[in-house]
This record gives C-alpha cells, structure tokens and sequence, in this order.
C-alpha cells in the first residue's frame, strides 16, 4: 500500500480519472437538458472544476521544498503539482467552451453582457481570456521546464499567482451564491495559511538561491 502512495503513476491516474469525473458529471446534466442559458448547472459546476482544480494545483506548489524546485529533485510531490496546476488549466479551458456554447449559444456578445450583469462591467469579460493565457502559460513552464519556473524573476512568478487567486476569490466567493462560498471560503482560509508557510520557508531559501545557478539536470528520487 505505501508503495502505491509513493507511485507517480498512481497518482497520474488518480488525477487524471477525477478530472474526467469533473467535467463528465456535469456534462451528463446537459445532455439530459441541453437548453442553453448562463445559469445551467454544467456552466457553474464546470466553473468549481476549474477552482478546484486551481486550489489543488496552488496548494501542492506551495508545499514544495527548496530540494525539490531549484536542485532538481523530482519527487512524487513535485510530479503531482506539475500534473494537477496543468490539469486545473485543462478544467478551465474546458469551462470556458461549455460557458460561451452552453451558457451564451457562442456570443461574445451575449457574454459580454452576462458579464455586465454579473460584475457591472461587460469589459470584465476579457479578464477571464487573460486567465486563460496566463495560466496556460504557467502550466506549459511548469510542466516543459520545472527549473526554468522556479528560477524566473520573484515578480512574475507573484504577478501571475497573485492575478489567479484575485480572480479565482472573486468568482468562487464575491460573486458566488451564498450558498456556496460557505464551502469554497474555507479553502482559501486554508491557502492563505499555506502561503504563510511558504513565505517563511522562503526566507531560509533566499541564501541558498544566491549561492546556486539554475543546474542543467534534473535527479529523480
């Protein structure tokens, strides 16, 4: 059983098989009632996949140690915030094509007035395709070069995840029906406390990041 916890396969399939359960649950409640509109149960729930898949993403890269980013360490950790941050892209990418056919019939138009509705301002509408491309880019790094991500400027790294979880907080509890922050708030509580931890680990790293360059391998353990 331990070694089945400590498999990357393991946990790939795991991860992959719940994503899959995340967008065909939903999927199943449109194809029982496939009349479009913003408020149909497979525009919101995809919607919380792509949080989800957000928080689970955010929460593994936090936890990761100073071995496991700049001395290339690959550990089963490692492997499961490089899946899971991609993954939680994928979940995003797969909402915001069944919100634009399902939930505006594919008009940018209409969305932009949904948006409109929703936030105030139609124009919001275009900060949900940059958290697309942002996102989708972090994840590509991520995933093609660990090394590369972990090395980059402080400030982008900053930028791009303090942007996901601005917007991230907005649609999961701002705008989110009462009913429903009472469960999508604690998580953030709980990010907040892990982000806590990080910084403190942060500043014992900030030694050993001016002592070392970006190596040009990676060792697997």
């Amino acid at each position: 059983m331990r070694q089945l916890f400590q498999s990357r396969t393991a946990w790939t399939v795991g991860l992959v098989a719940v994503a899959a359960i995340a967008v065909g649950w939903p999927l199943s409640w449109w194809l029982r009632d496939p009349t479009p509109g913003p408020q149909h149960p497979t525009v919101w729930a995809t919607g919380y996949a792509a949080v989800m898949g957000w928080w689970v993403g955010a929460s593994f890269l936090l936890q990761l140690t100073w071995l496991e980013w700049a001395f290339g360490v690959v550990t089963v950790r490692r492997h499961l915030a490089q899946l899971s941050w991609l993954l939680g892209w994928f979940l995003l990418v797969i909402h915001t094509g069944i919100a634009f056919g399902v939930g505006h019939d594919w008009s940018h138009a209409e969305a932009v007035r949904h948006t409109a509705r929703a936030s105030g301002v139609g124009a919001g509408i275009w900060i949900n395709y940059l958290v697309l491309l942002a996102w989708g880019a972090d994840a590509v790094l991520l995933a093609w070069s660990p090394l590369r991500y972990a090395f980059r400027p402080a400030w982008v790294g900053g930028l791009v995840h303090g942007f996901l979880a601005f917007v991230a907080f907005n649609a999961a509890v701002v705008y989110a029906q009462p009913s429903r922050r009472w469960f999508t708030l604690p998580l953030f509580l709980w990010l907040c406390l892990e982000f806590v931890g990080w910084l403190r680990r942060r500043a014992d790293w900030k030694a050993a990041e001016m002592l070392r360059e970006p190596p040009a391998g990676e060792r697997e353990v």
